[in-house]
């Protein structure tokens, strides 16, 4: 199982008749087993460019924020496709005049408002079909919700795609649903705060932030203020110098720390105090020594821990800087800085205007103003070598607070109580009008604040969100030399040396499985390997065409459900092909052998999803549309874990470009498993392998084989059996009384009905592969009611008693007939 992990609109190729193909497997990465997430700190490179942060508008939340990926990050990817399909309009170059959000936001908010038709690309108006828009816009917004497990699985937006009537589930809210554009972010591991790319309301500008997880609209520090990014492009990254840089669409430089020392293994961190920092990523180094940190360089909000003052060895000045307006984070009028003319205090100017002052420091506390005077926390003047500068210290270390100036110029100290969800207001300065500065005389009173007990909050978890340099990978392709030809074999060869000795001289005793091609033996290498030999029968007349179709298709073919070829033996006069060896052996051996009891309930749901997989690759999925044509149990292998992997295509038939159908007059293939239409006609199709997959879900349900089945009351098969019972309301009593104690009864019910579905008569009233696979996994989706199934006849009661006797099927079966030409 892969997940692409970049699939995007550039990464979606088309031949020359608009068939896309989805390319750039650079960062794709592989599931083995039943994993189905995985968490990486590696992101993204560019050039000598370390990503931090972009405004990629494709991947999700989970991907972006967090590291984790999983077949349903690609899912997200998909609907941010599906919605840029149907708009012709990108997700991240976005802009609306009455709103800020992206497309994806736009999407939502139209979904909302009953007017989604209005996101349709304008140039579709004279060739759209409105259902189809529509439903093409609510599965994107289905694949973009923003928790994971709200998504649908590919499988089933194969199914909403191809099915107009069913109706499909309402969305829930997209991933990244904000008014800015926080396209992605970093999370400190303590989960307090956030960096990520905003845009205030009101404004299409973009910026670098950070803000409080759970209170996004609260931003405590800008980096590019005086800079926006006015594209929907920007990068923060680490440069080759070691240097955080801000870039935009064109790769303009924005903003940079512009630290003075260059070192080439920097790691930028976020930490839980709301500290951005750079630091030399080395074991030698201090973590606390920081090539450049945030926190000396605040924007309008003085967070706990930060300073305010000067250092004299670098000529740092750190202090506050109020918003311009509410919208607009540039610098605006007011400053809040320490003097340290004469004796220090801390003063609030407007330009080079004094509006408050907190009063000289008296060697306690800042003398002039009472309220900053508090049981839990204290004021600290710090005066070291090369530093002066105040910080508050807080008693209780747990506590939630920060302190703002904002575009009018007041000062403002907030507070997050235990359990509470808004921020209370400690204190604002200046709120008496004789703490305007020059206002009142000196023998003012100056009246005291109540103070405020401030409750415990609970503490933060600790440590840091790391985000190393990635090694550059550059991976050499080699070129073709000249045109491949379609049958080319590209498959390890054995010798025939080797094959002998693993299958001991071709014993007899080695012998697993006979078919129309030959013999297969099991055979063992020196590695320790153990492999399965199709051997090539010298007097089998279509057996050399049969080994001709297997080595093309199946050198091709790579899915977790088909089985797995190791190579091919082409010496002298032999013909074989090497697979794994399935040590299993095959689902009939199960289904209908001494061992079928041993399969429970849960084994055969599994198995048969698998098969359904497997037989949707064959047809949809992979490079070639390939007709299996003898689907059958025997052609079922198990592995270790009871993994159900296809066999056998060496009577496949590939399909190209549209093609849906074919005819043959050389019917080759299974009694009890043809279709109606493939056993009369020659015609056959991808509905003609769902109809083998339906007559194996019936036989996995019952235990029993379709040809070989007999029933006291009636001369029917076993899918006539099948469909009486369901017309009489006892579906339940064609279960395999083996599974009484653990079956499920809704899945079961549900494989007989979805069996059924897939064995009606006629073709087009069989379901897709992509639809059975649907149906299978989700059991809240209502089924339609299927029709008689093909071949509903009763046999004579002669013909029922050929088929007495053993229940296992030799492999003489399996049936070719030659249909005569018209004449």
């Amino acid at each position: 199982m892969t997940t692409q992990r970049d699939l995007k609109a550039s990464n979606i190729l088309l031949d020359g008749d608009l068939i896309p193909k989805i390319s750039d497997f650079g960062l794709a990465r592989i599931f083995s087993g039943n994993q189905v997430s995985e968490k990486t700190k590696e992101l993204l490179e560019h050039n000598d460019l370390i990503v931090i942060i972009s405004c990629s508008g494709y991947m999700s939340p989970e991907y972006a924020i967090d590291g984790k990926f999983s077949v349903k990050s690609d899912v997200f990817s998909f609907g941010v496709l599906l919605i840029e399909l149907v708009s012709g309009k990108k997700n991240r170059g976005f802009y609306h005049p009455d709103h800020h959000h992206n497309l994806l936001g736009h999407a939502w908010l139209l979904w909302n408002e009953n007017r989604v038709l209005e996101l349709m690309d304008e140039y579709l108006k004279d060739s759209f079909v409105q259902l189809q828009v529509q439903r093409c816009i609510q599965v994107g917004l289905l694949c973009v919700q923003k928790l994971p497990e709200d998504r649908p699985a590919m499988s089933f937006v194969l199914f909403m795609l191809e099915n107009e009537e069913g109706t499909l589930p309402r969305p829930k809210q997209p991933g990244f649903f904000v008014e800015r554009s926080a396209i992605e972010t970093n999370t400190a591991s303590g989960q307090s705060f956030e960096l990520g790319f905003f845009s205030p309301n009101g404004s299409s500008n973009r910026y670098l932030g950070i803000w409080y997880k759970k209170f996004p609209q609260i931003f405590v520090w800008t980096a590019n203020r005086v800079n926006p990014i006015t594209d929907s492009n920007g990068v923060l990254a680490i440069s080759s110098n070691g240097n955080l840089v801000l870039l935009n669409g064109s790769k303009s430089v924005m903003w940079s720390s512009n630290s003075l020392t260059s070192v080439h293994n920097s790691v930028a961190q976020l930490l839980d105090s709301g500290n951005l920092v750079l630091r030399e990523n080395s074991s030698n180094v201090n973590t606390e020594t920081y090539l450049w940190q945030s926190f000396d360089y605040p924007a309008d909000t003085l967070l706990p821990v930060m300073k305010m003052g000067w250092s004299l060895a670098n000529g740092i000045s750190r202090y506050l800087t109020s918003w311009k307006d509410a919208n607009d984070p540039s610098p605006g009028d007011f400053t809040y800085k320490l003097d340290i003319l004469g004796l220090p205090q801390v003063v609030l100017r407007k330009g080079s205007e004094k509006k408050f002052r907190t009063g000289a420091w008296n060697g306690i506390r800042f003398g002039g103003i009472s309220s900053l005077s508090s049981s839990v926390f204290k004021c600290i003047l710090f005066s070291i070598t090369d530093e002066l500068y105040s910080k508050i210290e807080f008693r209780n270390k747990s506590i939630i607070t920060r302190l703002t100036v904002n575009e009018s110029g007041v000062i403002q100290r907030s507070v997050l109580y235990e359990g509470s969800s808004d921020w209370t207001v400690m204190y604002t300065e200046p709120n008496n009008m004789c703490h305007d500065y020059g206002r009142c005389g000196a023998n003012d009173h100056i009246p005291k604040v109540k103070r405020l007990v401030l409750k415990s909050v609970i503490p933060t978890v600790s440590g840091i969100l790391i985000l190393s340099l990635l090694t550059w990978c550059s991976i050499s392709r080699r070129k073709s030399k000249g045109e491949s030809n379609n049958e080319d074999i590209e498959l390890p060869l054995f010798d025939l040396a080797t094959v002998t000795t693993a299958t001991r001289n071709f014993s007899d005793a080695n012998i697993i499985g006979e078919g129309g091609f030959g013999p297969v033996y099991k055979g063992k290498l020196s590695t320790g390997q153990e492999i399965a030999v199709k051997r090539l029968s010298k007097n089998s007349g279509q057996g050399v065409n049969e080994f001709k179709n297997e080595i093309i298709l199946i050198s091709k073919l790579q899915h977790r459900n088909l089985v797995r070829i190791l190579g091919c033996c082409l010496e002298g006069e032999e013909r074989m092909l090497v697979y794994e060896y399935m040590p299993k052996k095959s689902l009939d051996y199960f289904l209908f052998g001494h061992d079928g009891g041993s399969l429970k309930w849960q084994s055969r749901f599994e198995i048969a999803m698998g098969i359904a997989k497997g037989l949707l690759y064959l047809h949809q999925d992979s490079r070639l549309r390939i007709i299996h044509r003898d689907l059958k149990a025997s052609n079922v292998l198990l592995d270790n874990l009871l993994n159900p992997r296809i066999s056998d295509l060496a009577i496949a038939s590939t399909f190209g470009g549209a093609q849906i159908e074919a005819q043959t007059k050389h019917v080759i293939g299974t009694y009890g498993y043809m279709s109606p239409e493939y056993a009369i006609d020659g015609n056959f199709s991808v509905k003609s392998d769902v109809f083998s997959f339906g007559v194996i879900l019936i036989e996995i349900v019952s235990g029993k084989r379709n040809t070989k089945y007999q029933h006291p009351d009636h001369y029917h098969s076993l899918l006539g059996h099948a469909w009486l019972l369901w017309t009489q309301g006892k579906a339940l009593k064609l279960m395999d009384t083996c599974l009484r104690d653990t079956y499920v009864e809704s899945q079961v019910l549900r494989f007989i009905q979805v069996g059924l579905l897939c064995v009606q008569k006629l073709p087009k009233d069989r379901p897709t592969m992509s639809s059975v696979v649907f149906m299978l996994g989700n059991e809240g989706v209502t089924l339609p009611q299927p029709m008689q199934p093909g071949f509903f006849v009763e046999r004579s009661s002669v013909e029922a008693d050929t088929l007495t006797g053993q229940d296992r099927c030799p492999s003489e079966c399996a049936t070719s007939i030659t249909l005569p030409e018209a004449r």
